[in-house]
């Protein structure tokens, strides 16, 4: 830069991510390798992305380019770690794509709720959970677990359930904490998932039918009320007479699924 015009700062960061994939590249060959050259290549890999994400912040090159550095270098990570589970590079990889959600959600679109940013974290610290989950104990994941969906459903709800400034858009945030607990958790089957997912997205229809009829004119509000009532009741004598009729086969499948619940955590 100090005899020509051609280079510039933000070639510096190209030039970083060209060496950093071309180290992860050549891992395996370099793993064949005695260790006194092993170990400088695998420190040069780790520590690149953060220089480069370091130079992009000092010398001001914009979040886009922060953005492609994040990026690039989670998908780097991801590759590098696809054959182990419990590998250390899924925990960079995983941290990687949370922070390109968090900056993305605050530095393109403008998010300035706190649960546009708990969610992200959150479902990265359950993907991170069951991805490790043979080297914690039951009790610790299950307080984890209780935790951070507490954090995600708390956060949403709040803006979604109590907060009059926002409208009824933001009610979709906790419909989608709900099944997301749920999705990440469904092939270790933990119950405490099913449990919370669906007590908040009940919580949220809820919430949608007050907010809806708050709005409307009283004798609508009342109609619509009473309907519902009428349909309530109905489903609870239904209800009944079909078990009463159906009872023994009822038994049986309600017997099937306790078992199978009874099995997870």
């Amino acid at each position: 830069m100090l005899t020509t015009g051609f280079w510039n700062y933000e070639y510096d960061v190209w030039a970083s991510l060209a060496v950093s994939f071309a180290l992860a590249g050549a891992k395996q060959m370099s793993d064949l390798q005695p260790r006194a050259q092993r170990v400088p290549l695998l420190t040069a890999m780790l520590l690149l992305p953060a220089l480069a994400l370091v130079w992009v912040l000092v010398h001001g090159l914009g979040v886009n380019l922060a953005l492609v550095c994040v990026g690039l270098h989670s998908v780097m990570f991801a590759y590098l770690g696809k054959d182990n589970r419990e590998s250390p590079y899924n925990i960079l990889a995983l941290s990687g794509f949370v922070a390109f959600i968090v900056v993305t959600f605050y530095s393109k679109l403008q998010f300035r709720a706190v649960h546009a940013y708990i969610i992200p974290v959150g479902l990265g610290v359950l993907v991170l959970q069951e991805l490790f989950r043979a080297r914690t104990n039951p009790e610790a994941r299950n307080w984890i677990r209780l935790v951070t969906l507490m954090a995600m459903l708390g956060s949403a709800g709040y803006y979604a359930l109590a907060d009059d400034r926002y409208a009824i858009t933001f009610q979709p945030d906790p419909d989608f904490a709900s099944p997301a607990g749920n999705g990440i958790g469904k092939f270790p089957a933990p119950a405490l998932y099913l449990a919370m997912g669906f007590a908040g997205l009940m919580v949220d229809l809820i919430s949608i039918l007050y907010k809806v009829l708050v709005h409307m004119e009283r004798s609508a509000r009342m109609t619509i009320v009473g309907v519902l009532v009428l349909a309530i009741g109905a489903l609870l004598v239904f209800g009944a007479i079909y078990y009463k009729t159906k009872k023994t086969r009822l038994d049986n499948w309600l017997n099937r699924w306790r078992g199978k619940l009874a099995q997870w955590e």
